[in-house]
């Protein structure tokens, strides 16, 4: 019978690897001197005081600049706003019946702007108090591009 040189022939059996092992122990070794000779205080892993400022004094660095960032962020966005419907070209319109300061801002969308800010907007240019529209009534609006 000729051997095939893929086959192979283990010399234990499958139950070999459940065989008990002696467990391995890791020994923490501590030492060392530090640079006055003498061994270092041992570490109780709680914060001494100037760790605990500092930490404190990150955590409001932190805070600060997210709220800086978020300022920031608003006032570009409303200045942007505030470009983009200052010179915009406006017509006029007449209210009609059923007719909503919010309907007639979305008809007449200007790139860059939300539609609550056209309608403070319209209401802005209009004097108007929040009082409900009357049929009739002329409203100054942005023109439809």
């Amino acid at each position: 019978m000729s051997r095939n040189a893929c086959t192979a022939v283990y010399a234990f059996e499958g139950t070999a690897a459940l065989a008990a092992r002696p467990a391995r122990r890791l020994t923490l070794v501590e030492g060392g001197l530090n640079r006055k000779g003498t061994a270092p205080a041992p570490r109780t892993g709680r914060l001494d005081a100037l760790q605990l400022v500092f930490a404190i004094l990150a955590g409001a660095a932190v805070v600060a600049a997210i709220v800086l960032a978020s300022t920031l962020s608003d006032l570009a966005i409303s200045s942007s706003r505030a470009r983009a419907l200052e010179d915009v070209a406006t017509t006029t319109v007449t209210v009609s019946e059923g007719d909503s300061l919010w309907g007639i801002a979305a008809e007449r969308p200007v790139e860059g702007v939300e539609t609550a800010d056209l309608v403070r907007w319209i209401a802005d240019a209009n004097a108007l108090d929040g009082a409900s529209l009357r049929p009739g009534q002329s409203l100054v609006v942005p023109a439809r591009g």
